[in-house]
Protein backbone atom coordinates (compact mmCIF):
# COMPACT_ATOMS: atom_id res chain seq x y z
CA UNK A 1 0.00 0.00 0.00
CA UNK A 2 1.30 3.22 -0.62
CA UNK A 3 1.00 6.61 1.73
CA UNK A 4 -0.85 9.05 0.31
CA UNK A 5 -0.86 12.90 1.62
CA UNK A 6 -4.53 12.74 3.80
CA UNK A 7 -2.27 9.48 5.29
CA UNK A 8 0.52 11.27 5.86
CA UNK A 9 -1.00 13.76 8.00
CA UNK A 10 -3.22 11.51 9.98
CA UNK A 11 -0.46 9.55 10.60
CA UNK A 12 1.19 12.77 11.74
CA UNK A 13 -1.33 13.88 13.98
CA UNK A 14 -2.32 10.92 15.66
CA UNK A 15 1.24 10.45 16.51
CA UNK A 16 1.23 13.77 18.21
CA UNK A 17 -1.66 13.25 19.80
CA UNK A 18 -0.22 10.56 21.19
CA UNK A 19 -1.73 7.85 19.66
CA UNK A 20 0.80 4.41 19.85
CA UNK A 21 1.59 3.01 16.63
CA UNK A 22 -0.68 -0.24 16.78
CA UNK A 23 -4.04 1.86 16.69
CA UNK A 24 -2.57 4.66 14.16
CA UNK A 25 -1.86 1.26 11.90
CA UNK A 26 -5.51 0.15 12.56
CA UNK A 27 -6.96 3.48 11.58
CA UNK A 28 -5.59 3.69 8.54
CA UNK A 29 -5.31 0.22 7.36
CA UNK A 30 -1.49 -0.26 7.26
CA UNK A 31 0.52 -2.62 9.14
CA UNK A 32 2.28 -2.03 12.39
CA UNK A 33 5.87 -2.43 11.12
CA UNK A 34 4.56 0.23 7.93
CA UNK A 35 3.52 2.84 10.31
CA UNK A 36 7.01 2.97 12.44
CA UNK A 37 9.08 2.62 9.65
CA UNK A 38 6.76 5.62 7.89
CA UNK A 39 7.62 7.75 11.31
CA UNK A 40 10.92 6.81 11.34
CA UNK A 41 11.71 8.12 7.62
CA UNK A 42 9.77 11.38 8.28
CA UNK A 43 11.74 12.02 11.36
CA UNK A 44 9.20 11.82 14.09
CA UNK A 45 10.19 10.31 17.65
CA UNK A 46 8.19 10.78 20.71
CA UNK A 47 10.31 11.71 23.78
CA UNK A 48 11.33 9.75 26.79
CA UNK A 49 8.12 8.98 29.29
CA UNK A 50 8.36 10.01 32.86
CA UNK A 51 9.17 7.39 35.11
CA UNK A 52 5.68 6.54 36.74
CA UNK A 53 7.30 5.00 40.19
CA UNK A 54 9.84 7.54 42.49
CA UNK A 55 13.00 5.20 42.37
CA UNK A 56 14.65 4.82 45.78
CA UNK A 57 18.47 5.77 45.84
CA UNK A 58 19.96 3.57 48.36
CA UNK A 59 23.65 4.66 49.33
CA UNK A 60 25.80 2.05 49.67
CA UNK A 61 29.83 1.61 50.97
CA UNK A 62 32.36 1.45 47.80
CA UNK A 63 33.75 -1.49 46.93
CA UNK A 64 37.35 0.78 46.82
CA UNK A 65 36.76 1.52 50.29
CA UNK A 66 37.73 -2.31 51.68
CA UNK A 67 40.63 -2.66 52.90
CA UNK A 68 42.04 -5.98 52.18
CA UNK A 69 45.91 -7.20 52.08
CA UNK A 70 47.34 -8.22 48.66
CA UNK A 71 48.18 -11.44 48.62
CA UNK A 72 49.84 -11.74 45.41
CA UNK A 73 52.24 -9.19 43.43
CA UNK A 74 52.12 -9.64 39.92
CA UNK A 75 55.21 -8.67 38.14
CA UNK A 76 54.66 -6.04 34.93
CA UNK A 77 57.63 -8.02 33.77
CA UNK A 78 57.51 -10.02 30.31
CA UNK A 79 58.83 -12.27 29.51
CA UNK A 80 61.38 -12.63 26.39
CA UNK A 81 60.35 -14.40 22.93
CA UNK A 82 61.86 -17.74 22.63
CA UNK A 83 65.38 -17.15 20.33
CA UNK A 84 66.32 -19.48 17.49
CA UNK A 85 69.22 -20.37 16.27
CA UNK A 86 70.58 -19.52 12.59
CA UNK A 87 70.00 -23.23 11.58
CA UNK A 88 66.41 -23.90 13.52
CA UNK A 89 65.34 -20.55 11.37
CA UNK A 90 66.87 -22.23 8.07
CA UNK A 91 64.65 -25.20 8.41
CA UNK A 92 61.44 -23.47 9.62
CA UNK A 93 61.94 -21.44 6.34
CA UNK A 94 62.50 -24.42 4.13
CA UNK A 95 59.44 -26.20 5.74
CA UNK A 96 57.43 -22.84 4.80
CA UNK A 97 58.77 -23.26 1.45
CA UNK A 98 57.84 -26.68 1.17
CA UNK A 99 54.45 -26.27 2.27
CA UNK A 100 53.83 -23.21 0.17
CA UNK A 101 54.79 -25.02 -3.10
CA UNK A 102 52.59 -28.42 -2.12
CA UNK A 103 49.86 -25.71 -2.04
CA UNK A 104 49.99 -23.52 -5.64
CA UNK A 105 50.49 -27.81 -7.03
Amino acid sequence: MNWDAKDLATLKQLWTAGQSAAQIARRLGHSRNAVCAKLLRMGLKRGHKPPTANPKIIARPSLAACHRPVEKVMSSHKPKPKEFTKRQLCEMLAEAAANTARLLR
